[in-house]
């Protein structure tokens, strides 16, 4: 799914979130609407992309990872076990 959201980011031509970015983000869509729904999710992104109500979510949740500090290169570091 982090894929689809960053083609998405590329076909509106916005900044691209990373992959530990694209993958937070994921797990933020994850605990907000459980893990049963997330093929709906998928579905709605993939089909909808931009329009989707789901895209809407990840761009808010994306502007507060990174004004809260979540750059790509500290969650991959956060990944890693490293300070």
């Amino acid at each position: 799914m982090g894929d689809v959201i960053q083609s998405i980011h590329k076909e509106l031509g916005i900044r691209v979130p990373g992959g530990y970015q694209a993958e937070r983000l994921v797990e933020t869509l994850e605990e907000r609407h459980g893990g049963e729904k997330m093929n709906e999710i998928l579905r709605s992104l993939t089909e909808e992309r931009h329009q989707s109500p789901y895209f809407r979510e990840i761009k808010v949740d994306l502007l507060d990872l990174r004004t809260s500090g979540g750059t790509e290169e500290k969650l991959r570091r956060e990944s890693r076990g490293l300070p």
